[in-house]
């Protein structure tokens, strides 16, 4: 089991009845704690990436670009210099 810090916030989330009788009927198999922490971690981690993607993506936009030909010339010279 994971230890967490000592410094923790509560938060709180609303089900159906059903689901919570559901949970409650598992919580001998289920750490409910644990797993939606777990989750919870999993998509912020998620979200991070996604931004930094973003985020890498607009910079790349902004580079400048080359001029038509650059890439077909490029192969050329490099196959010619073999």
């Amino acid at each position: 089991m994971k230890t967490w810090s000592t410094l923790s916030a509560v938060v709180s989330i609303r089900v159906s009845d059903e689901l919570r009788r559901e949970m409650e009927r598992l919580c001998d198999r289920i750490c409910w704690n644990d797993e939606i922490r777990e989750l919870l971690q999993a998509r912020v981690e998620e979200q991070r990436r996604q931004e930094a993607i973003d985020g890498l993506a607009s910079y790349v936009e902004t580079l400048p670009g080359v001029p038509a030909g650059t890439g077909a010339r490029t192969v050329r010279e490099d196959r010619d210099s073999h």
